[in-house]
């Protein structure tokens, strides 16, 4: 499946009409966990609304007349994952609606969305082992770091770059292996001078240690 937006959109979040109140926005932003939601007009997008909007607004008041804060912020239907991040990010937003082509609203993607196909990115379920090493931004090659797992019968079958400071040298690269026993990788990347900084076998590496890098990612495109 293509990580475009059309193939990511929520299956459970409706929008708000114009003529509902705050209260019901409310009630609906509680019931799927999110600060927003578009706001339709007979199944047309119009806007974003967010819970300060019904805070400043009120909650019997008709959202038609509303002085919504955001800026009709969406995605196009072929937006890729990654652009995805980008936009909800830097707009602080926990989703984004989806337009087609021809600017017709067709859902929305939300945070938890784009956690769980981030995990399907990184093969979280398939098994084997996560290592995170430092490295100098200047001396980063994929092909170096390959050749040294590979040497050990290992295999890279996921990859994540994350740059933590941008005035840093340094950069984290986590990868996903093949095996579970990572000792003789580790070893081997210790050998030709790679800091390893963590590594989770097996079942030892959680959901909440794969939120925590999804979530230094949305960090790190916020600044």
């Amino acid at each position: 499946m293509a990580f475009i937006a059309k193939n990511l959109i929520s299956e459970t979040v409706t929008g708000v009409e114009l003529d509902d109140n705050g209260e019901k926005a409310l009630s609906m932003m509680n019931i799927f966990q999110v600060n927003h939601l578009p706001v339709l007009s007979d199944g047309e997008f119009v806007n974003i609304i967010n819970e300060d909007d019904i805070l400043t607004n009120g909650f019997d008041k008709k959202i038609r007349d509303f002085d919504l804060t955001e800026n009709k912020i969406h995605v196009s239907e072929n937006c890729h994952f990654f652009n995805i991040i980008d936009r909800l990010a830097k707009n602080n937003l926990s989703l984004i609606p989806v337009l087609n082509n021809d600017g017709e609203y067709l859902g929305s993607i939300t945070q938890q969305d784009i956690f769980q196909y981030f995990g399907d990115i990184f093969t979280f379920e398939f098994p084997g082992s996560i290592v995170e090493i430092e490295i100098p931004i200047k001396d980063y090659s994929l092909s170096n770091i390959s050749h040294i797992v590979e040497l050990e019968n290992t295999s890279i079958i996921g990859l994540l770059l994350n740059d933590n400071d941008k005035n840093d040298e340094v950069m984290d690269v986590i990868l996903k292996l093949n095996k579970t026993n990572t000792n003789s990788v580790i070893s081997s990347f210790e050998r030709h001078g790679y800091r390893v900084k963590s590594s989770f076998s097996g079942n030892n590496f959680s959901v909440d240690v794969l939120k925590e890098r999804y979530e230094a990612l949305m960090h790190y495109l916020n600044v």
